[in-house]
């Protein structure tokens, strides 16, 4: 009951081996995420698992979109790089170090854009799972309920050796997941999570962003 490796071990994969995940491995990493709480039970998330053909569809419509500075037009708003300390420092060392762990230089431009069309390609994962919320359900506790869903299957998949990163640029543009998905216009899309085998020679999977020590973040009143 202690055995805590899965946890510690968890990261965000940012590239992936080719090979496809047995749909009953998938079933059952949701299944697992299925147990995570959740305000009254309400288990507000709507769970699409893409693959194939469709995946290659969206990531080619992302990228599309990107290159001709399409607007973003997500269904919740997204949170930009500015933000108050001590968080947006924080954020800018994510970016920092994650750079310089792949060698991307940062003048070096080029390098810097096929970082973020990959992000748009879901890093190479076989599979993109989209969380979805009833548009009436738009609420603080709802979106609380699906980063407990996101969390636990990010562990349950840990435990399997099965990657995952959750990818807020699959949300940026709907209207294209819409359309190639026949996705219901109701149901928002408020975050993906790429799924696969992490590849172990990618220096990529070799980071692991930094994290402040539980005094900082912590008060006690005893």
């Amino acid at each position: 009951m202690h055995e805590t490796t899965w946890i510690k071990d968890r990261r965000s994969i940012r590239a992936f081996i080719g090979e496809p995940l047995p749909r009953d491995v998938i079933a059952e990493i949701l299944h697992e995420a299925s147990l995570a709480p959740s305000w009254a039970n309400a288990q507000p998330w709507e769970i699409v698992v893409v693959s194939g053909r469709p995946l290659a569809d969206l990531a080619a419509a992302n990228i599309k979109c990107l290159r001709e500075n399409a607007t973003n037009n997500p269904d919740l708003p997204m949170p930009s790089h500015d933000w108050p300390q001590p968080y947006g420092k924080r954020i800018r060392q994510l970016g920092s170090e994650l750079f310089a762990a792949v060698n991307i230089p940062r003048d070096d431009k080029e390098a810097r854009t096929a970082h973020y069309e990959r992000m748009y390609r879901f890093f190479g994962a076989p599979h993109l799972i989209l969380l979805l919320l009833d548009e009436r359900l738009l609420l603080p506790y709802p979106l609380f309920d699906l980063g407990a869903f996101v969390q636990t299957l990010c562990l349950a998949a840990a435990g399997r050796g099965v990657g995952t990163c959750t990818i807020a640029a699959a949300a940026r543009y709907p209207e294209e997941a819409r359309r190639i998905l026949g996705l219901d216009r109701t149901k928002k899309i408020v975050v993906g999570v790429a799924l696969g085998w992490p590849d172990p020679e990618s220096e990529y999977n070799k980071f692991r962003s930094s994290r402040e020590s539980v005094d900082i973040f912590t008060t006690w009143v005893e």
